[in-house]
């Protein structure tokens, strides 16, 4: 589940209790963090029984730079404090699942080695870094941001994406990124990827709807859940286009 921001959903524990009636269990729930610790006490149970897993953004370990990111005076504070419950949680039930997500941004790019070591230490399943994208649900959108890594950082880009390498050849289960796509964010902000370079198999492992109904991968719509049933999407040949 991701938004937006799903927690500001008045129904969510709607949706999380119908995920539990039919037995889904780890249903990522992504968010920015500023939320988690009101509702902790109602997240508890859930993750607890393993019906959700929170993935929790986290872009830096100095809070103005994370703040002015996520454009906000007390972002830092309060997903500090929802990583140190998830953590803490973890350490009482170790079933529990809390993963991270760091977006690779020109602001954060030479503490991204101390981010991966510090999430580490508080005990998440997992940490993922993340290229900036524009637009979630158009991939191959680009646009200039003061975020996006300019071209006189681009050797410390490729420093800073080498010693990622490496701490994900020493910690292969915890870094979500393969080493070929932590390679490629090299390429990435060059804008050198050639479509050769990409294996996406997004239509055949996962299905990503939109807040609109439709059925999307990176560059392409192939249903409407509105129009559609969703066993006949599945099936059909535009999805394998």
């Amino acid at each position: 589940l991701s938004g937006g921001e799903p927690l500001l959903r008045k129904d969510i524990f709607e949706i999380f209790d119908y995920a539990k009636s039919i037995n889904i269990k780890h249903l990522g729930v992504l968010t920015n963090g500023i939320l988690v610790e009101k509702y902790f006490d109602e997240l508890r149970p859930y993750l607890i029984d393993n019906t959700i897993s929170l993935v929790i953004s986290f872009d830096s370990l100095i809070s103005d730079i994370h703040n002015y990111i996520r454009n906000s005076d007390n972002a830092w504070e309060k997903t500090i404090e929802s990583l140190k419950l998830s953590s803490a949680l973890k350490k009482e039930y170790p079933r529990v699942s809390f993963n991270v997500i760091t977006i690779i941004l020109n602001k954060n790019l030479e503490e991204l080695p101390e981010i991966a070591l510090f999430i580490k230490y508080l005990g998440a399943n997992s940490l993922q870094f993340q290229v900036l994208l524009p637009n979630n649900l158009n991939m191959s959108e680009r646009k200039s941001s003061a975020f996006w890594v300019p071209p006189g950082e681009l050797p410390l880009l490729d420093k800073i994406i080498d010693k990622l390498i490496k701490f994900k050849q020493e910690n292969s289960m915890f870094i979500k990124n393969s080493i070929n796509n932590l390679s490629l964010v090299k390429k990435y902000y060059r804008g050198d990827i050639t479509a050769r370079e990409i294996n996406c198999l997004s239509a055949y492992k996962t299905v990503l709807v939109s807040n609109r109904g439709e059925c999307t991968t990176c560059f392409s719509c192939y249903g409407d859940i509105k129009k559609q049933e969703f066993a006949d999407i599945l099936k059909s040949k535009k999805i394998l286009a």
